[in-house]
C-alpha cells in the first residue's frame, strides 16, 4: 500500500463517521514539516503524518508534530504495516513510541471500519498529550 492509497482509505472512513478532514498539499509557500491531514471531530482533532511500511518522518516533519504537541495539539504517525494500522510519537532519530494500533481494521467495513479508526485515534492523542506534558515536567 502506497500512503497516499492508506491516507485515501483513512479520510474515507474517517469522514463516513463525521469527521471534517483536511488534507495539506505541500507547496513553496507552506511551512515546511507539515502533517498530511488536519482532522476536527468532537472525540479528536488534531494532525496525522501517514507512513507506510519502513517509512521515518523527516526531521522537519518530527520538530513541528513535538511543536503542534506543546501547544495541546495531538500530533503523530499513523502507519500502516502488514495490515496493521499503527499510531506513532516521534521523539528524535529513530526513537518512536508506539501509542495505539488498530490490528482488524482492513477486515471492518465502512462506518465500523470509521469507529474502529476513530478510537484509535482518540486514545493515541490522549496518550501523545500526556508524554509531552510528562516530558515538560522533567
Amino acid at each position: 500500500m502506497k500512503e497516499s492509497e492508506l491516507q485515501r482509505e483513512v479520510i474515507k472512513c474517517l469522514e463516513s463517521v463525521g469527521v471534517w478532514t483536511f488534507n495539506v498539499h505541500g507547496h513553496g509557500w507552506q511551512k515546511s514539516g507539515v502533517p498530511d491531514l488536519y482532522c476536527a471531530h468532537p472525540k479528536w482533532t488534531g494532525w496525522i503524518e501517514f507512513k507506510v511500511g519502513e517509512g521515518k518522518p523527516s526531521a522537519l516533519q518530527i520538530i513541528c508534530m513535538k511543536d503542534l504537541l506543546l501547544r495541546g495539539v495531538a500530533a503523530f504517525v499513523v502507519r500502516e504495516m502488514d495490515g496493521v494500522i499503527y499510531c506513532e510519537l516521534w521523539g528524535g532519530g529513530k526513537h518512536c513510541e508506539t501509542l495505539s494500533f488498530c490490528k482488524d481494521w482492513s477486515r471492518s467495513k465502512g462506518i465500523e471500519r470509521g469507529k474502529q479508526i476513530l478510537e484509535m485515534l482518540v486514545g493515541a492523542g490522549r496518550m501523545a498529550l500526556e508524554i509531552m506534558k510528562s516530558r515538560m515536567k522533567e
